[in-house]
């Protein structure tokens, strides 16, 4: 971050954390990607009855897998339920035996999740081997095309349930999901559907493009001057429905307020990027409490 600040340049991620959000040069566009918890919880809550279950979490050893915990503790404490243990595993490990045998003999009924990569096929797999079949939430950053079609799609399709901004891939719910089907199709015919990675190159393309039109206006495309227009942005609009909420920008760092909306989906390898949609856009008081709480 000290060498982005200093080349005054100004970043659009795919994703941030609370550590992030709040830097000058970033500027969010999506959801916390760590706090999917506070969205995943009191949906399992209310959907499927959980609300007496012992809440477990199983996260990756790295930054992302931090503040997932954080969410989680959070979102645990908040809403008065109960605790069962923590784990951790390293990044690309191919062996969470240990893991489930812990959260099994834990009584762990709901476990929450973070990670990347294919953590969650490993999971699916090893629980299958230990009779393990909690209800497991995930945020996008767990997504991958394979989630439906690979060794452990079966037992994610009967317990694991997703969550990422936007609607079903031809849904309907979403005014900007036609949309950038049609932009993805200009581009490439042959290109293959997949949830996360098209939505955000979609979606931070055109708030980059936004960005460039303020400075355009501004007659000044120089980095300082990039700079200087994201604080002129304000709130984008959710107008395409894609980005679980407006987006505001402020014109100071501590004036950020990421959206929070999180659309719910299960795998289901007839639909295509194996997620179906189970609930476009839940609101969760507890994801708007999260954000407060780590507001600057």
């Amino acid at each position: 971050m000290p060498s982005v600040e200093a080349d005054e340049m100004s970043l659009v991620p795919g994703g941030t954390t609370p550590d992030l959000m709040f830097e000058g040069p970033v500027l969010p566009s999506f959801p916390l990607v760590s706090a999917h918890a506070t969205s995943l919880i009191p949906y399992a809550i209310e959907t499927y009855d959980k609300q007496d279950a012992t809440f477990c979490s199983l996260t990756m050893e790295d930054a992302l897998g931090k503040y997932v915990q954080e969410s989680f503790d959070f979102t645990v404490d908040e809403l008065d339920l109960k605790k069962g243990i923590d784990t951790t595993f390293a990044p690309n490990t191919d062996q969470l035996g240990p893991q489930i045998t812990a959260l099994k003999g834990a009584g762990c009924d709901v476990l929450m999740t973070g990670g990347v990569g294919g953590f969650l096929q490993t999971l699916a797999v090893q629980s299958v081997q230990q009779d393990y079949a909690p209800l497991v939430l995930a945020g996008n950053s767990a997504y991958n095309i394979t989630l439906a079609t690979g060794p452990g799609a079966q037992w994610l399709s009967e317990n694991a349930i997703i969550s990422v901004p936007g609607d079903e891939w031809l849904g309907t719910n979403a005014p900007g999901q036609a949309m950038m089907i049609e932009d993805l199709e200009a581009i490439n015919p042959d290109y293959t559907p997949t949830a996360n990675a098209h939505l955000t190159g979609y979606v931070n393309a055109l708030f980059t493009a936004k960005l460039l039109a303020q400075a355009i206006e501004d007659g000044d495309l120089s980095r300082a001057g990039i700079a200087t227009a994201a604080t002129e942005l304000g709130t984008w609009k959710d107008e395409l429905g894609l980005v679980g909420g407006d987006v505001v920008i402020g014109t100071e760092p501590s004036d950020r307020v990421p959206p929070h909306k999180l659309s719910m989906f299960r795998i289901d390898g007839s639909v295509p990027t194996g997620l179906k949609l189970e609930e476009y856009y839940y609101d969760s008081e507890v994801a708007q409490k999260y954000i407060d709480s780590v507001t600057p």
